[in-house]
């Protein structure tokens, strides 16, 4: 798990709303998914999709994923911030636990099917031996409308 912040520095200078930031993140990656709080609610689903539905003054944060990274958008009180984590855990030796949760209701799709989202959880253990969860990203939806 390789964790960086993306919008630093002179990128950070130049994008300062949500749109610039999203169309940043089209730009550098092929995300299949989001998972966006907002004040007017919880939106998930297709990436390209949500993002054409957020509106700045009610973003509160953002996830923003596939199966091999993810970008967690957020205000951090004076300017947008984006991180991002790649899931090379495979590659690293990491241990991680992966998760699977179904989805309330309203996050059916067309034909009734509750949603699916997969998490993978990367652990660290602390200098006692002590295992914790270091970081968590979004992996994957099933039963979104795309399938």
């Amino acid at each position: 798990m390789i964790s960086q912040e993306i919008l630093k520095d002179d990128k950070a200078k130049e994008i300062n709303n949500l749109k610039d930031i999203f169309e940043f993140i089209k730009k550098e990656n092929t995300l299949e998914s989001a998972l966006v709080f907002s004040l007017d609610g919880i939106k998930l689903g297709n990436f390209e999709n949500i993002i054409d539905e957020v509106k700045n003054e009610n973003f509160i944060e953002g996830r923003f994923f596939n199966s091999d990274k993810e970008i967690f958008v957020f205000y951090d009180g004076e300017k947008y911030k984006a991180v991002t984590t790649f899931k090379n855990h495979e590659e690293e030796k990491v241990d991680v636990i992966e998760k699977e949760y179904i989805l309330d209701k309203k996050f059916q799709n067309k034909e009734g099917y509750c949603k699916k989202i997969k998490v993978i959880e990367f652990i660290a253990y602390d200098e006692d031996g002590q295992a914790y969860v270091k970081a968590s990203c979004l992996n994957e939806i099933e039963g979104d409308e795309d399938e």
